[in-house]
């Protein structure tokens, strides 16, 4: 039996709205993790915060869970039934060189941000791997190359832009609303789904990198 909602959730929103047995079903919900996949009775592929909205609206009215996906690096269990988000579709950024700040939409991926970021001699406080999202890095504490000099990547957080668990659209920062500030920096997600951050920037104007490798035949060395 599919989703009873599916013909007035495309309706609803500007991006795809796939469910079992479509051709782009399958692609849209694998991500980075190829050991398991979503298979959700729903997949929305979000252009934008109105299509996150719409998609939890749904979930709400036929009380189905809600997961979320940028990239899939982060996969901690498969969703198996239920709304899947993907918000690979918005990625969006916003450079402010003079207030040294960065807005990015929830499918943003740390290279893209590194890349815009450089032309202004600025950086995000990202971590090694370009592919993964921004914000669920971000969401998750954020521990990074640049971390022992700048800290987590969640204390750069300026604003977060979400959609909670009764629909509301809502803007939230530390004076706003301190308390759901604080548990979405690091929590790992869960309040709500992210969809826009605005983050501070670090000036860098180069940064060397590399590896020790030893023979593991010397490891009593």
């Amino acid at each position: 039996m599919g989703f009873a909602g599916a013909e007035a959730l495309r309706e609803a929103v500007r991006g795809s709205v796939l469910v079992p047995g479509d051709p782009e079903y399958d692609q849209e919900c694998a991500g980075f993790q190829a050991g398991d996949r979503h298979r959700p009775d729903v997949l929305v592929v979000a252009d934008g915060p109105d299509d996150v909205r719409a998609a939890v609206d749904a979930a709400r009215r036929y009380r189905l869970p809600v997961a979320v996906q940028a990239t899939g690096h982060g996969l901690g269990e498969a969703a198996r039934g239920g709304v899947l988000v993907s918000t690979r579709r918005m990625a969006g950024i916003r450079i402010d060189a003079e207030a040294r700040t960065a807005w990015v939409e929830a499918g943003v991926r740390a290279g893209d941000l590194v890349a815009e970021a450089a032309r202004h001699g600025l950086a995000p406080v990202n971590g090694s791997a370009p592919g993964v999202g921004v914000v669920s890095y971000t969401l998750g504490g954020g521990v990074g190359l640049l971390g022992r000099r700048f800290g987590y990547a969640a204390d750069r957080v300026r604003r977060i832009d979400l959609v909670t668990g009764d629909g509301r659209p809502r803007r939230v920062t530390a004076d706003s609303d301190p308390e759901l500030f604080w548990g979405l920096r690091g929590g790992g997600g869960g309040l709500g789904v992210v969809t826009g951050m605005e983050i501070g920037l670090v000036p860098v104007a180069g940064i060397y990198g590399g590896q020790l490798v030893f023979d593991g035949a010397r490891h009593a060395d």
